[in-house]
């Protein structure tokens, strides 16, 4: 597996768990853990830089619109994650 293959297939699993934190809000739920992917996902495509403020912006954004594809729709979430590879790629 190449680096832009794990990089997407990583994004795709916190988009995964992003939508489940999302479904839970309406319940109250407690969300004490978090996967941390983007720490992974920020290392394996800059190095040793941290991320900038635009970067972790457009994470956030994307994790955020997460409830946009069905629920683990594994075709939708790799085309938000190829598109999220992408604008944080450009910046």
């Amino acid at each position: 597996m190449g680096k832009e293959e794990l990089i997407i297939k990583l994004l795709v699993e916190d988009l995964k768990f992003h939508q489940m934190t999302l479904a839970l809000q309406p319940l109250n739920m407690s969300q004490e853990y978090a996967l941390d992917i983007v720490s992974i996902v920020a290392t394996l495509m800059l190095s040793n830089q941290s991320p900038s403020d635009s970067w972790l912006n457009i994470y956030t954004d994307y994790m955020n619109r997460a409830d946009e594809c069905h629920f683990w729709n594994n075709l939708a979430l790799g085309s938000m994650a190829k598109e999220c590879y992408g604008e944080l790629k450009n910046v």
